[in-house]
């Protein structure tokens, strides 16, 4: 109802995301079924229509799997969402259960990231 009256194709305003989402696992000791909480994650982004949410939410995963992966060649590596620069880390005030915050930054514009060398002349 809201976007009735604007034009196609046109990236209107975002929407605030802030969830909560627990990690699960499975201890062997207990009874099979029986779930326990490994940690949390906290995604707070702003989701902008210029994009499918399916590719937003791979995006998510690709942060959370590349910042929970040990330490390789990803020392200089910077999560984005949606072209924006995200941050992330352990909320270390959390407690009992670790949090993980996902958090995109508001400042500054999208970041392009060019593939290919500019030939030197």
């Amino acid at each position: 109802p809201g976007q009735a009256n604007q034009e196609i194709g046109i990236a209107s305003t975002g929407r605030q995301i802030d969830e909560v989402f627990d990690v699960e696992y499975e201890p062997g000791d207990l009874p099979k079924g029986t779930k326990r909480v490994l940690f949390r994650i906290q995604i707070k982004i702003l989701k902008l229509p210029t994009q499918p949410t399916s590719v937003t939410i791979n995006q998510i995963i690709d942060c959370i799997e590349t910042f929970l992966s040990p330490a390789t060649e990803q020392d200089t590596w910077q999560p984005t969402i949606q072209g924006r620069i995200a941050n992330m880390h352990w909320d270390q005030k959390a407690k009992p259960t670790p949090l993980l915050v996902l958090e995109q930054t508001q400042e500054g514009s999208n970041v392009t990231f060019r593939t290919n060398r500019m030939a030197h002349s």
